[in-house]
């Protein structure tokens, strides 16, 4: 699908602590908002590096990097949010060489049909210890979910179904610009 004139097509990748790259996938950046957002397509093969895998994915994202400590995916499908992935993450950066690059820190925050939970305490735990994560990164992370669920809560930014209107704005100019 043809970008639109706002838009252009970056990677995507999530790095870990210890500078491995443990997921990647070409995205396209939305224009306008409150920080960079993204939309990946159904289809689109997210490559696993640290597995040496590489699969397709399932449902049409659209992600918002909320500046330090979070990043948000919506996971659409039928014109509606099934559910929300929320990232503890250090800042997302986008380089010069058209990667967006975040640290994922583990710690996640799922907001689904099954209610809102946190998931991979263990893991960041677990991680912290092995990869030598700062004590201020451990409390970073953990205060990231508590903004982003008391935002999800409220129904605030980026929760409020601007994740969703961006996607369809997208679609719309990708439409325009398929003529």
């Amino acid at each position: 699908m043809p970008a639109a004139a706002d838009e252009r097509t970056i990677r995507v990748e999530k790095w870990k602590w210890d500078g491995t790259v443990s997921a990647r996938t070409a995205a396209v950046l939305l224009a306008g908002g409150q920080a960079p957002l993204w939309r990946v397509a159904a289809g689109a093969l997210r490559e696993r590096p640290r597995r040496g895998t590489a699969e397709p994915v399932r449902l049409e994202e659209v992600s918002a990097a909320a500046g330090a400590w979070w990043v948000a995916t919506a996971r659409l499908a039928g014109g509606r949010i099934l559910a929300y992935h929320v990232d503890a993450a250090l800042p997302a950066r986008l380089g010069d060489d058209g990667v967006l690059r975040f640290c994922d820190l583990d710690l996640d925050l799922v907001a689904d049909a099954a209610g809102v939970r946190v998931r991979d305490t263990d893991v960041l735990a677990r991680r912290a210890r092995e990869m030598g994560y700062p004590e201020a990164v451990v409390r970073g992370a953990w205060a990231g979910l508590a903004d982003a669920r008391r935002r999800l809560a409220a129904g605030a930014w980026p929760f409020d179904g601007s994740l969703l209107r961006s996607a369809a704005t997208e679609a719309a100019a990708a439409e325009r610009a398929a003529g």
